[in-house]
């Protein structure tokens, strides 16, 4: 019996090891079919917009018995959603999520589309064109230098609360001073720059495929190739908003043509084959549902002030506060209102609400390191040792 306790922790670290193992294959795999999706993506909307301009629209709003009222309608929505969601697809592949590698700014560099390209097809004229690595060394000084002003503040923020809470017991004051330092915290997963760990401001997470933290993590897509963070996330939840209603548009009024496509003993006049009228009514009925599911989730999160990470992590906060006679509230949620006018930027002091409804370049409304946050939210917030952060398991080559 004694020995098979060694037995069963050889076993569950083998394990564990072959685990780790296969994560990282289907990190690699991630991150490598990336360019398949966005050529899938561009194909299929490309194709399924070419069929209702060429079937759908003369069909419905081109026919002789249309009103004018009707024409002016069906062309100006379908120009407009297809306009819509195009750019802002366009934006949420090239905009860069944001790093805090990069300097705090309003606008981030957008990456060449010719990025997208797999590592191993970068000659020649596309030699260029990586996006990481080259400019990982030139901020190493810039890293230092965001370390150190961090360091100060958390030094500054750790001094102003032991003097202003002289009676508060020792552990709370370890407590706020722990809180101070997540300002200066590096991460151990992200490789160092010249010796240099990269900072780690709040509400960035380390992404496993993109091998670096994101500001404002909320997941990596394969449909985008990247990461949905700071500076691309507005772009990614209006494409999902406008692709949902243009599909929904397309399947209502693709019904009539359908029934055109079936009835095989009729004449077709028109440039696609049958089927692809057969293909754009199912696609656009089924995206519909499941890209508006994913919009109205999305939503959902912001209005709350989270994340798909966070949201994750609130939860166990929550179950643990409460089984410790706490309670745990987002420092992030100002408001379901508030949390729509910060995340789109809009509201008195930023951008008009209309900007929402045009295909414009709106920058977010935080720098990624610092966070509007409610009053008196540090008392409502976990201590410093039971946040959940993606530095919970070890990095390779170091100790758990």
């Amino acid at each position: 019996m004694v020995r098979s306790v060694p037995l069963f922790s050889a076993c569950s670290r083998c394990v564990f090891r072959t685990f780790k193992r296969f994560e990282k294959g289907m990190d690699r795999l991630t991150g490598r079919v990336g360019p398949v999706f966005v050529g899938l993506a561009i194909i299929l909307i490309g194709g399924c917009a070419i069929t209702f301009f060429d079937v759908v629209y003369p069909s419905v709003f081109l026919d002789p018995e249309t009103s004018w009222l009707y024409f002016l309608f069906g062309t100006f929505t379908s120009v407009y959603l297809v306009w819509m969601f195009s750019f802002h697809y366009y934006k949420a592949v090239t905009v860069r999520p944001g790093s805090p590698l990069d300097p705090p700014r309003p606008y981030i560099a957008p990456r060449s589309l010719s990025a997208l390209l797999p590592s191993a097809l970068r000659f020649g004229p596309f030699r260029n064109l990586s996006t990481r690595g080259k400019e990982d060394t030139r901020r190493a000084r810039a890293i230092r230098e965001i370390q150190a002003a961090q360091l100060e503040r958390a030094a500054a923020v750790g001094d102003a609360s032991a003097s202003s809470a002289s009676s508060a017991s020792s552990m709370n004051k370890e407590s706020r001073h722990a809180r101070a330092d997540r300002r200066a915290r590096t991460c151990k997963k992200c490789l160092p720059v010249d010796g240099v760990r990269p900072p780690k401001p709040e509400r960035s997470h380390h992404c496993s495929v993109c091998r670096t933290c994101i500001l404002k993590f909320d997941h990596h897509c394969p449909w985008i190739k990247q990461c949905v963070g700071l500076h691309n996330e507005r772009y990614f939840l209006l494409f999902l908003i406008y692709f949902s209603i243009a599909c929904g548009f397309a399947a209502w009024w693709g019904w009539k043509p359908l029934m055109m496509a079936l009835s095989f003993g009729q004449e077709w006049p028109h440039h696609v084959p049958r089927a692809f009228m057969l293909l754009l009514f199912i696609l656009a009925a089924v995206m519909s549902v499941a890209v508006g599911v994913m919009a109205i989730f999305q939503v959902w999160l912001v209005m709350l002030g989270e994340s798909a990470v966070e949201s994750h992590d609130n939860d166990w906060y929550r179950k643990t506060a409460k089984s410790r006679g706490r309670e745990f509230r987002n420092p992030y949620h100002l408001g379901r209102r508030e949390n729509l006018n910060y995340f789109f930027n809009i509201g008195p002091g930023r951008f008009h609400w209309a900007t929402v409804l045009l295909p414009l370049e709106i920058p977010p409304s935080s720098d990624g390191w610092t966070w509007k946050k409610i009053e008196g939210w540090e008392q409502f917030s976990m201590d410093y040792e039971d946040e959940l952060t993606d530095e919970e398991q070890a990095s390779d080559g170091e100790e758990f």
